[in-house]
């Protein structure tokens, strides 16, 4: 409750700055957070490569019957990893 109202103050307070403002905060952080195109379609480009290789089909086929897909699993994702990784 409290982030809640601390949020929509702070989202007031940066509403009421100039639009240009708003720009030139943005472009700055993604020029600095937000890699070029390109490095995003290699990533995506070897994503799809490692995931079609057969230890990365068997280890998500394990995550799969082990409960990888629920809510559970979800939260202790770092020991399913962990356990997965030890079989």
């Amino acid at each position: 409750e409290q982030l809640g109202g601390f949020v929509r103050t702070l989202a007031q307070r940066i509403a009421a700055f100039p639009a240009a403002g708003h720009l030139a905060v943005k472009d700055r952080v993604n020029a600095i957070t937000l890699a070029p195109a390109e490095q995003f379609r290699r990533d995506s480009d070897d994503f799809g490569q490692s995931v079609r290789r057969p230890e990365t089909q068997q280890l998500l086929q394990a995550a799969l019957r082990h409960g990888f897909q629920d809510r559970q699993a979800e939260l202790a994702l770092g020991r399913l990893l962990g356990d997965l990784a030890h079989r």
